[in-house]
C-alpha cells in the first residue's frame, strides 16, 4: 500500500557544507562552547551528524526525554550548530520537524588554521600537547 505522506523526506547531508571552524574569543564562540556545555547536546549531536532525526527519534537514541531534546535543540539551534533540514510525519499524521547539523565544525584554541591549504614541505609538524608523549 502506497502511503499519502512521507515518512523519512530526502534532506541535504551536512557533509555536503562548509566546515565551520570557531575560535576562542570570536563572536558565537560562547554560543557555541554553551550549547556543548552538555554531554546530552554533545550527543544529540554526534547522533545528528550520523543521521537527521526527528526530536522524538533523537530522545530515544541518546536516552532522554523530548523535552530535554527540545531544549538542546533550541540552544544548538541558536549557536547555529543545527538546523530544521525538513518535515517528516508519524503514522498518525503528525508533522513533525527533522534536524541536522549545519556542518562539520572545529573548534580552535589558538589561531584557527587554514583547512584550504595544504601544509608546505619542510614545515614544522604541529606542536605535541602538554603532557603527551605524542607516541
Amino acid at each position: 500500500m502506497t502511503r499519502a505522506l512521507p515518512l523519512r523526506p530526502e534532506t541535504e547531508s551536512a557533509a555536503d557544507s562548509e566546515t565551520r571552524v570557531v575560535s576562542v574569543g570570536e563572536d558565537g564562540a560562547t554560543d557555541v562552547f554553551a550549547a556543548l556545555s552538555a554531554a546530552t547536546a554533545q550527543s544529540m549531536l554526534a547522533e545528528l551528524h550520523r543521521e537527521p532525526s526527528t526530536p522524538t527519534a533523537l530522545a530515544e537514541h541518546v536516552d532522554t526525554s523530548v523535552q530535554n531534546v527540545h531544549y538542546h535543540l533550541s540552544r544548538l539551534a541558536d549557536a547555529g550548530l543545527v538546523e530544521t533540514v525538513g518535515v517528516e510525519f508519524s503514522r498518525r499524521g503528525v508533522e513533525m520537524d527533522v534536524y541536522a547539523p549545519t556542518g562539520p565544525l572545529v573548534v580552535a584554541f589558538g589561531d584557527p588554521p587554514e583547512l584550504d591549504s595544504p601544509a608546505e614541505p619542510g614545515t614544522a609538524a604541529p606542536a605535541t600537547p602538554a603532557g603527551s608523549s605524542g607516541d
